[in-house]
Formats: C-alpha cells, sequence, structure tokens
C-alpha cells in the first residue's frame, strides 16, 4: 500500500503525513511517469517500510523538486530506501532532491537513504541522511548508478 500514488499528472504534494505508530506504508509517495509535466513532493512527514518517495520513470520531467521531507524508515526491513529515483537516462529539465531530513531507524542491512540510478541532470544537495551504526559497513547515505 502507498500513501499517494501518482501516475502520469502534475501534482503538488505537500504537508501530509503518511504511517502511523501501529502500521507504516510500504511506500509514502510513489510518482510515476512525469514526463513533460511538474511535481513538487514538499514538506511531508512519511514512516514507511521499504521506500520512502518513489520516483519512477520520470524522465522528462518538466519540473521534479522533493523538498524539506521529513522520511522515518520502520519495520527493519532488508533495503530500504528513503529516497528512490530510477528513469531510463533522459535528461529531466529541473530534478532536484534537497533538504530532506531521511531517518534509517532500524532497517538492517543494505539500506539506503537516497538512490539515484540510471537518471540524467538530477541535482542532489544538502539532504540529511542518518544510517544506524549496526549498518554503516553494509549501507550507502547516498548512491548514484548510472547517473
Amino acid at each position: 500500500m502507498n500513501g499517494i500514488s501518482t501516475f502520469r499528472v502534475n501534482a503538488q504534494i505537500e504537508g501530509n503525513t503518511f504511517g502511523s505508530v501501529s502500521a507504516s506504508f510500504r511506500s509514502g509517495i510513489r510518482i510515476t511517469n512525469s514526463t513533460n509535466l511538474n511535481v513538487q513532493i514538499l514538506n511531508n512527514n512519511i514512516k514507511a517500510r521499504y521506500i520512502g518517495i518513489d520516483l519512477n520513470l520520470n524522465d522528462q520531467a518538466q519540473k521534479l523538486y522533493v523538498y524539506g521531507n521529513n522520511i522515518n524508515m520502520t519495520n527493519g526491513n532488508n533495503q530500504s530506501i528513503g529516497i528512490n529515483a530510477m528513469d531510463g537516462g533522459l535528461a529531466s529539465n529541473y530534478s532536484t532532491i534537497s533538504h530532506n531530513i531521511i531517518n534509517m531507524g532500524s532497517s538492517p542491512f543494505n539500506s539506503r537513504g537516497i538512490v539515484v540510478n540510471n537518471c540524467n541532470s538530477y541535482k542532489v544537495a544538502s539532504n540529511d541522511i542518518y544510517l544506524p551504526a549496526s549498518i554503516l559497513s553494509t549501507s550507502d547515505g547516498i548512491l548514484l548508478s548510472g547517473c
């Protein structure tokens, strides 16, 4: 279950809270296929098990802006990701991931704060990522691959 999912829409997702003490979402926010569209994800509080914010195949978006979100990963799953961006390699006009706070909490091995995979022209800056000391040898704060 996702908190919010979009497919091929202009969207401003702002000031929402996803998850609770007793249950959390698989993904807090999932954005898919925003070619030539504007998407802003601003100042949300997310508690998720696998992926906090999932940006999937948003090549050539006019604007993709992920700013000021507070993401807490829960439930201790392997391979948890705070923010995941995966495109097909085509350049976007303005794609920025900045000023987010990501707490990996009790996530075990192979967890990552931010993953940017096969993305072109993304800016990733000024994010705070907290990884527990117990997983530092098997996890990454930020992983860039094929960019």
